[in-house]
């Protein structure tokens, strides 16, 4: 059965979000460890097509998390908002940007390809 429009959107999307961790990994856009904070994931998101409220990146990101594709660093600071996201590809994650493995809902698929 076809996926809806709305399904293989959010697959795009959250492909794009790798894409966006994986590239900024390799171009040195990340902080130490690897990190890339959420405001600068938001903007090439942004500049891709992908305007996304914080609400709709957080809810990506938790889909990215929960398949052990992305993983969240939350980190305190001493500025007006008490905690600062930040995010970083897996191996698993890098796998699945560069097609080398499936992961369900991510990816760039035809609309009658099943997970």
């Amino acid at each position: 059965m076809p996926r809806s429009l709305k399904h293989l959107h959010a697959q795009q999307i959250r492909w794009n979000i790798l894409a966006v961790l994986h590239e900024g990994r390799k171009s040195g856009d990340v902080r130490k460890g690897g990190y890339l904070a959420f405001e600068v994931l938001r903007m090439h998101l942004d500049v891709l097509g992908h305007p996304l409220s914080e609400t709709e990146l957080h809810d990506y990101l938790a889909y990215l998390g929960d398949t052990e594709i992305a993983c969240l660093e939350r980190k305190k600071t001493g500025e007006s908002a008490p905690y600062r996201y930040e995010y970083k590809i897996t191996a698993k994650g890098v796998r699945a940007v560069t097609y080398e493995e499936k992961v369900p809902g991510v990816g760039i698929y035809s609309a009658e390809e099943e997970d």
